[in-house]
């Protein structure tokens, strides 16, 4: 694939960079993609060789609401409890995206995972029943997963339903959420926002409407509790800090959180964009990612 791509971008290589196994790498921002285990999409046991292998030292898990309770009131973790020992054990730290509906409580939703429903929605007792389902989930995990997002992508009809998306009603969400993650979890960075950037101009706006109806600040009445950064999906992205680049307009947008890009990445294929093509070796490498030759 490697001579694929330099073959398809008229690139001619200058050298070899050697790896470093993941367990021997110290820290790093670079993740990978974990998600839809809910929905089982991929056997993460063929994942863990490569993992090891590959550096990179966060992975985003989605936690399926739907797959963890499927009888009122009994949660079964074992499926996520097996990803975070196994990604742990190859020096991956899982951070977990919080997610979604579950028939149980949003009957009407067309697929198994119930990917997108949102429980308030749906009364008093859905709205209980996904509390319930979050403070279980906290409590079960908080000596091993630190870092927790609220929900994916609200800014869009295929994470967001049965309404149409709101900034209101995300803010609403997180008011419901993140003192349950900060009660439990107390070392917690709560990430909120996870916006598709799809199109950035929306995004932005939707984004500021959050901001404006609390997103900052959640309603928490724990001392700092506030979400501690915000997601924002396929953007060009500062490393730790606060600013956002509307890919379009190259515009940089001033944040009142931390901003971190859990999909901002590229696929693994022999395409032109994406850090693989675009990386700065010297960042690498101070990193600790890779020792160039």
């Amino acid at each position: 694939m490697s001579e694929n791509l330099f073959e398809i971008s008229n690139l001619h290589g200058a050298g070899k960079l050697k790896p470093r196994r993941t367990l021997q790498i110290a820290s790093s921002p670079i993740s990978v993609g974990f998600e839809t285990l809910d929905r089982y999409h991929f056997d993460p046991k063929k994942t863990y060789p490569h993992l090891a292998e590959l550096g990179a030292k966060w992975a985003r898990v989605q936690t399926g609401w739907n797959r963890c309770e499927r009888e009122q009131g009994v949660y079964d973790f074992t499926w996520l409890d097996e990803v975070v020992d196994d990604l742990l054990r190859i020096g991956v730290q899982p951070f977990f995206n919080l997610g979604f509906g579950n028939l149980l409580y949003t009957p009407d939703a067309p697929h198994d995972s119930a990917r997108g429903y949102v429980a308030f929605y749906y009364g008093d007792e859905a709205a209980a029943a996904w509390r319930n389902f979050v403070d279980a989930l906290t409590r079960y995990f908080a000596d091993r997963v630190s870092h927790w997002e609220v929900w994916n992508e609200p800014n869009t009809g295929g994470f967001w339903n049965p309404k149409a998306a709101s900034p209101k009603d995300y803010v609403r969400l997180l008011r419901e959420t993140v003192p349950i993650v900060r009660a439990n979890v107390a070392s917690a960075t709560v990430i909120g926002g996870v916006f598709a950037a799809v199109h950035p101009v929306h995004a932005l706006s939707f984004g500021e409407t959050c901001f404006r109806e609390g997103m900052g600040e959640c309603g928490c009445p724990f001392p700092g509790a506030v979400v501690s950064a915000t997601a924002w999906h396929g953007t060009e992205t500062p490393w730790e800090t606060p600013v956002l680049i509307d890919p379009v307009t190259q515009t940089f947008y001033e944040l009142p959180t931390d901003n971190i890009s859990p999909e901002g990445g590229t696929f693994s294929l022999p395409v032109l964009d994406g850090p693989l093509l675009l990386a700065d070796s010297a960042m690498l490498e101070r990193e600790g990612l890779i020792n160039v030759q």
